[in-house]
């Protein structure tokens, strides 16, 4: 029976974890999965935003941000007009979307 071959970033890894320590480096564990509570109590108002930058961003499907029709309706009654589909596609696409209530 033969045995299985590690992948080389993987041995990178052991080599530069085993000099640090050797270096008198101490080894901390980072948990690779963190609980949503955690997340909210460390960043407070800013959780959801950390949430999103974190997980929707690094390639699980993004969900639609989308302006409702009642936003949409607010929004023609602070301006004075109506916002044509294009705007509301240009806000869709703003990198960092703040709660517009």
């Amino acid at each position: 029976m033969s045995y299985g071959k590690p992948h080389p970033v993987f041995e990178t890894i052991q080599k530069l974890r085993e000099a640090y320590l050797r270096l008198g480096f101490e080894e901390v564990m980072n948990p690779v999965i963190i609980e949503e509570d955690e997340v909210k109590r460390q960043f407070g108002k800013e959780a959801l935003a950390v949430l999103d930058r974190c997980y929707y961003l690094a390639g699980l499907p993004r969900p639609d941000i989308g302006i409702s029709d009642e936003r949409v309706k607010r929004m023609n009654s602070y301006f004075g007009k109506e916002i044509s589909k294009e705007e509301i596609e240009a806000l869709r696409n703003i990198d960092t979307c703040r709660n517009l209530e």
